[in-house]
């Protein structure tokens, strides 16, 4: 699937996905990313976000990796 067949597509966020992250501890809350919820995204939502520049590659790679420092620190 090319970019331009994602013009047409939109992704919902349940609010079962926004609420979701309610029942853990806050250490393991996952922040927004340049705006994005990226808990439980799928791969395909992944693509959409880093395909039309909603999200860089960039700026998701050191997002995870500050998710890692800072979940290490406590597990």
């Amino acid at each position: 699937m090319g970019s331009e067949d994602w013009d047409d597509v939109y992704f919902m966020v349940s609010e079962k996905r926004l609420a979701s992250q309610g029942d853990i501890p806050d250490v393991f809350h996952v922040p927004q990313c340049d705006g994005n919820d990226v808990f439980e995204l799928s791969a395909d939502e992944l693509q959409h976000l880093l395909s039309t520049n909603a999200m860089t590659s960039v700026s998701f790679v050191k997002h995870c990796l500050e998710r890692i420092r800072r979940v290490k620190i406590v597990v």
